[in-house]
């Protein structure tokens, strides 16, 4: 198979810049000549706990964040980018999320290869790790929604939904696209009323 000139880097948490001391999170690979870009990151928290001490375990901010990269590069790169675009970029992050400098590595298939390279830097504790679309988790949108934040605030409502032909009362957290407000979760509502004798399947997004 041909192979191809890829290029990646290392993702690090770093919340001190000044300190410089980082965990590796993940990783970032891209091929210009396959107009691919790729990131794939720790499913735990243990590398930044055992450097920084405490425990992150419940930082949906960082979670989050991590889960949101490889959608991240996707959507800022989905005709790929060339070397001197990422270098630019990778630059730009300003946040606790910090980027080694780009390297050379061989690409022929670059799904597998991505999983192999971060298996060779993250050990097998990821190994099994299947890239999902990303989707806010549920506990963030409500943290998120509980500081009031401008933006968050039109985007993520946790709100009552009444549901009369099954008499039930719900709270989904809910994402507001295109003026319709859609469920973050699909929710199963299994009714007890007499003379009923079917269930109600997973409820479609709601209207506004």
């Amino acid at each position: 198979m041909e192979k191809h000139c890829g290029y990646y880097s290392v993702i690090q948490y770093c919340p001190d810049r000044a300190l410089m001391e980082v965990a590796g999170i993940g990783v970032l690979l891209f091929c210009p000549e396959l107009k691919f870009v790729g990131v794939r990151t720790t499913q735990t928290n243990r590398r930044i706990e055992k450097i920084f001490g405490g425990s992150i375990g419940d930082d949906n901010f960082l979670q989050s964040y991590k889960e949101s990269l490889d959608h991240h590069f996707k959507k800022k790169f989905p005709q790929g980018v060339s070397f001197e675009e990422m270098q630019i970029y990778l630059r730009s992050f300003v946040n606790d999320i910090c980027f080694t400098d780009i390297r050379t590595t061989l690409c022929v298939t670059p799904e597998q290869d991505l999983d192999l390279l971060f298996v060779r830097l993250f050990g097998v504790e990821d190994i099994k790790y299947k890239p999902k679309p990303y989707r806010p988790r549920k506990e963030l949108l409500r943290k998120l929604h509980s500081q009031k934040s401008d933006i968050l605030d039109k985007i993520a409502v946790p709100r009552s939904v009444k549901i009369p032909e099954y008499a039930h009362i719900i709270e989904p957290t809910m994402v507001f696209m295109n003026e319709v407000a859609n469920m973050v979760v699909p929710k199963t509502i299994n009714p007890k009323l007499k003379g009923r004798g079917r269930r109600e399947q997973d409820h479609p997004a709601v209207g506004k």
